[in-house]
């Protein structure tokens, strides 16, 4: 079995955080990606661009045009399989270092999101411009920064069902749900490929899907969590002084040119998702690395609200 390691990622954030991320991605012989085919993708890409701008903080899809003319995709874009390219990171003479990266598109390609499509009401694709409008018009207005932490502050223990959750209960489904469920499909094929069989395999996806594809390893596929590190996603402010707090910044980096040096065969590892406020006004992704078993018989508890006691030894249970 290969080892395996979840990126968890966000639409915005600190450029430092996505710098990180990136380049842990680089340690790894192949990595599956999103890219979800979503119709209005400039407007998505507006709406993401504008509350950048407003909270001072990056996009995960860097700088771009506001009018990016995108490619568009064919009817059929993933019938015949999931789009795959090789990429290469390399000196300018290409005699000092060069690594080549396995990318694969594990997401909705437009033949699987059009089949999605089909699911959603009729009564939810007619309001689905007027709400991409309404957070347009919001975007310039809203600092992201602020509300991922009052977000963070509700009270979850009322009732939060109501118009807005119903009206936008569709689309979820879409977005989160049923990706989740395309993704596991993909991984469960991928991770029994002999091609595989050795190396070290990452999924570089939305946040949102790591809890469930966290569990999904832990219990369906046998993977046990060994360590965790946190990276630091987002500020309360921009100008915030972390001077003295592990960010988790660079360690990527070290590791990637340590490995880069001693040509060492990467590691086998899982890396699992928590997201938590401290004290500290700072918001991490929790990131952890994990061993397939071989020989120990282990029970694996699915309680995801902690990974200290999630994997224990048979005998201990």
């Amino acid at each position: 079995m290969p080892g395996m390691t979840l990126l968890p990622m966000i639409h915005i954030g600190e450029r430092d955080y996505f710098r990180e991320m990136n380049t842990e991605m680089w340690r790894h012989d192949t990595a599956f990606l999103e890219g979800c085919y979503m119709p209005g993708r400039k407007l998505f890409h507006l709406f993401h661009r504008s509350i950048g701008r407003s909270s001072q903080l990056s996009l995960q899809s860097g700088k771009m045009p506001v009018w990016k003319k995108w490619k568009r995709e064919s009817k059929t874009q993933g019938q015949s399989g999931l789009t795959e390219n090789i990429r290469k990171n390399a000196c300018n003479c290409g005699h000092c270092f060069y690594d080549e990266l396995h990318t694969v598109r594990a997401d909705l390609h437009r033949w699987h999101a059009l089949k999605a499509f089909k699911l959603i009401p009729l009564w939810a694709k007619l309001t689905l411009p007027f709400l991409i409008l309404a957070a347009i018009l919001a975007a310039p207005f809203m600092n992201l920064r602020d509300f991922v932490f009052d977000a963070e502050e509700e009270d979850d223990s009322e009732e939060q069902d109501g118009f807005m959750e119903n009206l936008i209960a569709p689309f979820w489904k879409f977005v989160i749900e049923d990706r989740d469920l395309f993704l596991r499909m993909v991984l469960a094929e991928e991770v029994l490929r002999p091609r595989h069989s050795g190396k070290r395999l990452c999924v570089k996806y939305g946040a949102k899907h790591m809890p469930v594809l966290t569990e999904s390893f832990l219990r369906d596929f046998g993977y046990v969590l060994a360590n965790q590190r946190d990276v630091l996603a987002v500020k309360k402010t921009k100008a915030m002084d972390v001077t003295g707090i592990d960010t988790g910044y660079g360690h990527a980096n070290a590791k990637y040119w340590e490995e880069m040096e001693a040509q060492k065969t990467k590691a086998k590892a899982v890396v699992t998702y928590l997201s938590e406020t401290d004290p500290n006004n700072l918001i991490s992704l929790r990131v952890g690395s994990g061993n397939f078993p071989t020989t120990t018989p282990l029970t694996v508890q699915t309680d995801l609200s902690g990974f200290n006691d999630i994997v224990k030894p048979a005998s201990a249970a």
